[in-house]
Formats: C-alpha cells, sequence, structure tokens
C-alpha cells in the first residue's frame, strides 16, 4: 500500500507485532485529535481508562468495560455514522489498532477526513516508524535495545525524554537529537525523527519509548 492510496482508503497499513500499549497509545492520540470524538462520552471515558492502562500496564477495568461497549452497539442502525462511533469505542477496548480506522468510517463524507487521515498516518509513524515507506517497522529494533542503553542512554538523554513523556510536550525533541549524537549515536533514523521539523510526537513515540525502555 502506497501513501496515496491509504489516502484514499479508510484502512491503516497492518500492525507488526505491536504491544497492547503501543496500540492503546496510538488509537488514544487519534481519539485526542479528532475533534468529534469529544462528543461521545461513553467514548471518551473508554479512553481515559485505556490511556490509564497503557501506562499502568494493568487492563481488568478496560477488559471490564468490553461488554458495556459491545451492548451500546445492539440496536445500531448497521453502517451508519452512530454504528461506527460504536465499534470505535468497542475496538479500544478490545483491538485499540482498529478503532481509528473505525473513527474514520463514522465521519466519511465529512471535511475533516482527508485531514485526519494525514494526521493518523502521522501519529503512527511517530510510534511505529513509517510504515509505508520502505514498509521498516522501527519497533522491530533496527539498534539492539542494549546498545541504546549502554552508550546512548545517558543521564541528559532519558531526563528529556521522561520530560516530554511526562508532560506531553515533545518540543524538545531536536535537543534530545543533540544528547543523542552527543553520546555517540549516529543512526539516522533515530537522529532524523527527532529533528523532522514536520514531525508529530506523542506518548508512544518510538524514539523517546527507546530511550526510556519501553515497549
Amino acid at each position: 500500500m502506497t501513501e496515496a492510496e491509504w489516502l484514499r482508503s479508510m484502512a491503516l497499513p497492518p500492525a507488526r507485532r505491536l504491544t497492547r500499549r503501543v496500540e492503546a497509545l496510538f488509537a488514544v492520540a487519534c481519539i485526542h485529535r479528532t475533534t468529534q470524538a469529544k462528543a461521545d462520552s461513553f467514548l471518551q471515558k473508554t479512553t481515559a481508562l485505556v490511556e490509564e492502562a497503557a501506562e499502568s500496564g494493568i487492563w481488568s477495568k478496560v477488559d471490564a468495560i468490553a461488554p458495556q461497549a459491545a451492548s451500546n452497539c445492539v440496536g445500531v442502525e448497521l453502517g451508519s455514522g452512530l454504528h461506527f462511533w460504536k465499534i470505535a469505542a468497542l475496538r479500544l477496548t478490545t483491538a485499540a489498532y482498529q478503532a481509528p480506522m473505525h473513527l474514520l468510517k463514522a465521519l466519511e463524507g465529512s471535511d475533516s477526513v482527508i485531514h485526519l487521515r494525514r494526521l493518523y498516518l502521522k501519529l503512527l509513524t511517530d510510534i511505529t516508524g513509517n510504515p509505508l515507506r520502505g514498509g521498516s517497522d522501527r519497533r522491530k529494533k533496527p539498534i539492539p535495545l542494549t546498545e541504546v542503553q549502554s552508550m546512548w542512554r545517558t543521564s541528559t538523554a532519558v531526563a528529556l525524554a521522561q520530560q516530554m513523556y511526562d508532560s506531553r510536550d515533545f518540543s524538545t525533541m531536536p535537543i534530545l537529537a543533540d544528547a543523542l549524537q552527543d553520546a555517540g549515536c549516529d543512526n539516522d533514523d533515530i537522529l532524523n525523527h527527532c529533528r523532522d521539523a514536520n514531525g508529530v510526537h506523542v506518548r508512544g513515540c518510538w524514539v523517546v519509548d527507546l530511550v526510556l525502555g519501553k515497549t
């Protein structure tokens, strides 16, 4: 699938061995940036639970709300916008990677869909590496994590990454690139990702996760 083909479709490139946490953070990032999603109180409640679980690693509350999410789909006209909103909430609890696709289907025909497709692709690129250009999933560890830990994870780099992760303000990504480079990092994928002026960064960013040792 090319980027142009994806932008004309409602599909997402296939996930490649993503953990439940990473899938969840991708879906949460998409939902937070979809203005229309703010009107769905159940979706917002579910999103908050999923984000909490992604951070704690405890998914019991998400699993417990899944039956209600399934029940909410009953009696709704199949194929309607409302149906896809309900399915998005259900997928968020069970297969989070698919939730953004259902958001796009719910909004099909609106002026915002093309913008959201492009935004979702940027978010996916931040979290997994560009899935459409060369097909390389950066979460397949192009650099051994042990090497990053031993050579590049200086106290400065880790502090910068942790501050961005906690604050959700990723404006210091270029400074992280400088810190990693000062520590000996010469990997273009990592440095270019940090310095990409057009990039979008969120929790789950593959470089920040790499520095912090998150999976």
